[in-house]
């Protein structure tokens, strides 16, 4: 995983806690967060698939690719960062959201990040070589 992908765990956090109810997060959650490693499994196994019989491995690209279209397509249509800003969601769906979602409207005034201090800091450093 790279760097440009480390908002992606954060960002699925507050989805689920836009459109879940609390009491259906904790499998929910472990449906979306499950569904990364059930894919590196399913990703090595098509990718052995698609190169059988003495195929390229630009097989592998061209699947993977088209796949990672569709699935930029279906997200674009059906994914919406709160159920309100929804256009396809049922009337019936949205009251029991809106009743059951609980939502913390964060207006506190937060704590200036010490990037000084992060900056000097040798363990951050030592992670940030390690990492490269």
């Amino acid at each position: 995983m790279d760097i440009r992908q480390g908002p992606t765990m954060p960002a699925l956090m507050i989805m689920l806690a836009r459109w879940v109810p609390p009491h259906e997060r904790s499998f929910q959650g472990a449906l979306v967060f499950g569904g990364a490693q059930i894919g590196n499994i399913f990703g090595t196994s098509m990718s052995g698939v698609l190169m059988a019989d003495g195929r390229d491995w630009s097989y592998v690209f061209y699947f993977f690719g088209g796949f990672g279209i569709l699935w930029f397509i279906l997200w674009s249509l059906f994914c919406y960062s709160t159920p309100n800003t929804h256009p396809y969601i049922s009337k019936k769906e949205l009251k029991y959201l809106n009743r059951t979602v609980t939502t913390a409207e964060n207006k506190t005034n937060k704590d200036p990040v010490p990037w000084k201090a992060i900056l000097r800091s040798v363990p951050v450093w030592a992670l940030v070589c390690a990492a490269v």
